[in-house]
């Protein structure tokens, strides 16, 4: 099974909603579907093996960037690593927040441009590269509101209130720095 990572467990626990489905975009293994409160629904665009001895675990096969569901459909949708592999990540923007419903949430939690630029050194192939802050333009770009980049570590036990708002920031300035996470939430 692939690494579940603790700052997206966390943030699915606090944005996912027992009253409305939520939306894995790329959901490979389907390590997350433990982790999501109310009805789940894992989309990838192979049903074909994650990796060797490692099953996807998918409800639906279809690409990002043409999403198979009516619009406003579901109340969060998500995205782990995904982004930086699709052709056309602008459209598949779009597509997720054509299916959420309003005032419903989209997290994406993509790789940094630093950790794409290794990326792209170790598996010689070309990817898109772009900082939190560029994401977070483009899914405003796509019509999303209340967009923020969110520092990994505002998952944490404890960090939430005047401190989490002080030092967030500076969190954000500090992991575009290194090879880290992109963390955008925002709303429809």
């Amino acid at each position: 099974m692939p690494a579940t990572y603790w700052f997206v467990s966390s943030a699915l626990r606090e944005v996912t909603s027992s009253s409305t489905p939520t939306l894995e975009v790329g959901c490979g293994a389907g390590q997350y579907r433990p982790h999501v409160r109310g009805r789940y629904v894992g989309l990838d665009r192979t049903a074909g093996e994650y990796s060797q001895g490692v099953a996807r675990h998918v409800d639906v096969v279809a690409d990002a960037g043409a999403l198979p569901f009516r619009d406003q459909t579901f109340g969060t949708c998500f995205c782990v690593a995904v982004l930086y592999q699709v052709p056309l990540p602008d459209v598949a923007i779009r597509e997720m927040r054509r299916v959420l419903r309003d005032n419903g949430t989209l997290m994406v939690f993509d790789y940094n441009r630093m950790t794409q630029q290794q990326l792209e050194r170790s598996e010689q192939a070309r990817r898109p590269c772009w900082t939190a802050r560029e994401l977070r333009r483009r899914m405003a770009n796509a019509g999303f509101r209340r967009v923020r980049v969110v520092p990994k570590f505002a998952f944490a036990a404890g960090f939430a209130g005047v401190a989490g708002r002080l030092f967030a920031p500076f969190l954000v300035y500090w992991s575009e720095r290194q090879q880290d996470w992109a963390i955008v939430q925002a709303r429809k």
